[in-house]
């Protein structure tokens, strides 16, 4: 009975021990450390597990393995972004991969420039190619589906931060930005635009070269009101950053003779009107300040050297005076360009 009782008790104990490990013992050498799973689809076990088996905090990686069979996750494997937690174990690990119930990625939109900037954020963020999205967002075809044309259709990627899973298809990501630009296109600031005369589209655009333009928030109003005089007068906006932005560089400190003569729908110094298109994609409070900006008389404003502030003119007389001395403080820090 003896010889059958203790091998009998030590096989108990060891399955003890692996049901423990199995079920509550942590997956990780540290408790505080989180590894981030990312599955595409079309992914097998043998992508999955390679994330576990190569990350140095993962100990023990055969309870995976075992957990993928138990589970019979090893068949079926769901796409998604899965954090794991430092606490967990390999059960609860292949538990949450099974359930698909995957964590979402923010993702922020700001500071972009260009359309290819945008690209890059996407698929930095996302799983969907860069190159796949730019195509997408320069297509005429595409832009009309949804009431843009090829030039602006990048515009309806307001910036804000938006809760998104990274699996996210193209065409699906596409539509949530969609809904979102239409959500904040109320029909409040659908009215504002329509006084100003402007649709929302322009609104972008304007907004973009008032964003370029300063840093200081509480100009935000007034800059965009001289253009909105310009654009009434039908008189040159005479934006800088639009010329930067034609010149496909807007580090730029100093705009010369020679740059105003560029050949480009957004060089606002030889063409009239807003350009075709934003020069960037603007935080939404300059939309709001473009949309509720002052009433005055300014047609001119000049930056005044080293203070990131403007000083605004109603006659042209009194803005040369102001330029030449923010010209006279480029030349006295030798900033030729």
């Amino acid at each position: 009975m003896k010889k059958i009782f203790y091998p009998l008790l030590l096989l108990i104990l060891i399955g003890a021990i692996c049901a423990y490990q199995l079920l509550f013992s942590s997956i990780f050498n540290q408790s505080d450390y989180q590894l981030e799973v990312k599955i595409r689809k079309g992914d097998t076990w043998k992508e999955v597990a390679s994330q576990f088996k190569n990350d140095q905090h993962i100990k023990n990686f055969y309870l995976m393995e075992l957990s993928a069979k138990l589970l019979g996750y090893d068949k079926k494997v769901k796409s998604g972004r899965y954090v794991i937690l430092g606490d967990f174990s390999a059960f609860r690990t292949l538990r949450k991969l099974k359930s698909g119930n995957q964590d979402p990625v923010n993702f922020v939109i700001n500071n972009i420039t260009f359309p290819s900037q945008l690209a890059g954020r996407v698929a930095k963020k996302l799983d969907i190619d860069s190159t796949a999205f730019l195509d997408y967002i320069i297509s005429a075809e595409n832009a009309s589906a949804f009431g843009f044309d090829k030039d602006n259709f990048w515009s309806m990627f307001l910036c804000n931060s938006y809760q998104l899973y990274w699996d996210v298809e193209l065409d699906e990501f596409v539509n949530r930005m969609n809904k979102e630009f239409l959500r904040f296109w109320n029909d409040k600031r659908k009215q504002k635009a329509q006084n100003l005369g402007l649709t929302p589209e322009e609104v972008l655009v304007l907004a973009s070269i008032v964003q370029k333009e300063t840093n200081y928030k509480a100009e935000y109003g007034t800059v965009a009101s001289v253009y909105l005089n310009r654009l009434r007068l039908n008189m040159p906006l005479q934006a800088d950053p639009t010329v930067k932005f034609a010149l496909n560089d807007m580090s730029i400190k100093r705009i010369l003779h020679a740059d105003l003569k560029i050949q480009s729908p957004y060089n606002t110094y030889m063409n009239t009107g807003l350009p075709p298109g934003p020069i960037g994609l603007p935080e939404l409070n300059v939309v709001d300040a473009v949309l509720n900006a002052p009433s005055n008389k300014y047609l001119y404003f000049c930056a005044v050297f080293g203070s990131g502030k403007h000083v605004f003119s109603e006659k042209y007389s009194d803005h040369l005076v102001h330029a030449r001395n923010y010209q006279r403080a480029l030349n006295a820090e030798k900033i030729l360009r």
